[in-house]
């Protein structure tokens, strides 16, 4: 599916101008992280366990992820941004990077990556969600991209064998080493949050005020069901309201398993970060945004998480000087 009126998918971006912000993260000891987490999710969940455990092999099924762990130079990236994707003037042309080149302007040549972000049209034909899951240092790629059918509005998820991402980035990085991570276990939703990773960052925010704490990982959407997006194609309007997101977006219920890649950052710094995104992909043809649990009494998610060191805000999307949205 190679489309030539998106441009080169395999061009080379390493001599483009970039600009890059680097903020050291607070990063408190992992007891102290299990504590605030099971004080703020007890308030949401009927069940919780946060405890410190040597990280399973996370390449292994149910995680199927490009590395075992989770651990070693671990940073959040954040690159471009939704203004790159919410206004037709910033698609001609469209922002592109290679993570490849990005791992390396980020100190981590050879890292392992996950998270969310858009896919490049070059390759998939059209605009679409992306679940990136690469390991640069050993070439394994095992991203998905999640489009919405043509034919009947279904989602599909296919296999994304490239390292070119579009528009935004929202990734977790660090060399893919085991070791010890946070396991984060809850069931049956009690309280009014119904995304874990906002319920999880409430309490970072509330115990940690304006220290910026930032965290990466993997979850499974174990039991329930969740309510996802995925983008169709690009927007032909400025998408400056909530009403022409919805009336853009494909949203769908999507019944578990899920395996879900998230990053979150407690706080925003000035740098106009996405402070929690998280994409998913299931064993079935579902992948693409995960929004939040659709079932508060079934609902049941396990994890591993560990804090970033960095933050790295790469290429920061802006609007044309003088551009006034319609």
């Amino acid at each position: 599916g190679i489309n030539a009126e998106y441009g080169d998918p395999f061009e080379d971006m390493t001599e483009k101008p970039h600009n890059l912000t680097v903020k050291e993260l607070f990063v408190p000891s992992l007891e102290d992280l299990a504590s605030v987490l099971k004080e703020a999710l007890e308030k949401n969940y009927k069940y919780v366990s946060v405890t410190i455990e040597e990280c399973p092999d996370l390449s292994k099924d149910p995680w199927s992820l490009a590395a075992k762990g989770l651990n070693g130079h671990s940073r959040i990236l954040d690159i471009g941004g939704v203004k790159n994707m919410d206004f037709p003037v910033n698609h001609n042309p469209l922002k592109k990077w290679n993570l490849e080149e990005v791992a390396a302007r980020v100190d981590l040549p050879g890292g392992f990556f996950i998270g969310a972000a858009g896919a490049d049209p070059a390759i998939t034909g059209d605009n679409c969600e992306l679940i990136p899951n690469t390991n640069v240092g050993t070439k394994t790629i095992l991203t998905y991209s999640a489009e919405v059918s043509k034919e009947n509005g279904s989602c599909v998820k296919k296999p994304y064998p490239h390292n070119s991402v579009c528009c935004l980035c929202n990734i977790y990085g660090c060399d893919g080493n085991p070791g010890k991570a946070l396991k984060v276990h809850v069931k049956e939703r009690t309280g009014p949050v119904g995304s874990l990773i906002t319920a999880m960052r409430q309490g970072l925010i509330s115990h940690y005020n304006e220290k910026p704490v930032g965290l990466g990982g993997v979850f499974r959407v174990v039991n329930g069901k969740i309510k996802s997006h995925v983008m169709p194609c690009f927007p032909v309007e400025d998408l400056i309201n909530q009403t022409r997101v919805d009336n853009w977006l494909k949203y769908y219920e999507v019944p578990a398993p899920a395996t879900c890649l998230s990053v979150q950052v407690s706080q925003d710094m000035g740098l106009e970060l996405r402070v929690e995104h998280t994409h998913f992909f299931t064993p079935s043809n579902h992948g693409g945004h995960y929004h939040y649990d659709l079932s508060p009494s079934e609902i049941e998610y396990e994890g591993y998480f560990l804090p970033a060191e960095k933050l790295y805000r790469v290429d920061r999307a802006v609007l044309p000087e003088g551009f006034v949205p319609k």
